[in-house]
């Protein structure tokens, strides 16, 4: 774990240089794939976070026209099946990667999507380092890894963040879904 004050000394102290210092993680990739579809993850097992019911997920995942991968960790927990029901979506389970062990796996995972659309966790960060168009969701709170003010990040210049506002979880969702196809069809 790193402060603050430490990631400021080695990647810049100021929004410019963070921008004109970013480099893009390279991410192991097999051999001939190229990225498809829309990577999600929806669920976290943080008790301080406010988070999109799983049926509002899935009424946005309706108007998905593409193959959709889980980034997600705890799939069973996270209501993987009542997702798939719901949405009505073949959802691709992120297993047999388990997040928590093998990172590189993941990120493999992770850099085989066009973009990613998430709340904010470990998902977030990692499309963020790898350079994967993304959006967070977030709620109206403080999130100390994000912001407190407009959408973007000087972290991660691929990733817009989406903040609930007055909105509805669903017309939040519906908001970060467009996001995300614009950023993507800007490749």
């Amino acid at each position: 774990m790193a402060a603050q004050e430490r990631l400021a000394y080695w990647f810049g102290s100021d929004e410019q240089q963070l921008i004109s210092g970013f480099r893009t993680l390279a991410a192991p990739i097999f051999a001939g794939e190229k990225p498809k579809g829309i990577g999600i993850s929806w669920f976290s097992k943080s008790r301080n976070k406010t988070l999109p019911p799983v049926e509002d997920w899935a009424s946005v995942l309706q108007t998905i026209r593409q193959p959709i991968q889980s980034l997600q960790y705890l799939e069973k927990p996270a209501r993987i099946r009542a997702l798939r029901e719901l949405s009505g979506q073949r959802i691709r389970s992120s297993q047999p990667i388990d997040q928590m062990l093998d990172l590189d796996g993941f990120a493999s995972q992770v850099a085989g999507v066009r973009g990613v659309l998430t709340i904010s966790n470990t998902t977030a960060h990692l499309a963020g380092a790898l350079g994967i168009p993304c959006v967070v969701i977030l709620d109206n709170g403080s999130i100390t890894n994000w912001p407190d003010l407009g959408e973007t990040t000087p972290l991660y210049p691929s990733t817009r963040l989406i903040r609930r506002g007055s909105d509805d979880w669903t017309t939040t969702l519906r908001r970060g879904w467009r996001t995300l196809r614009a950023l993507i069809s800007r490749q």
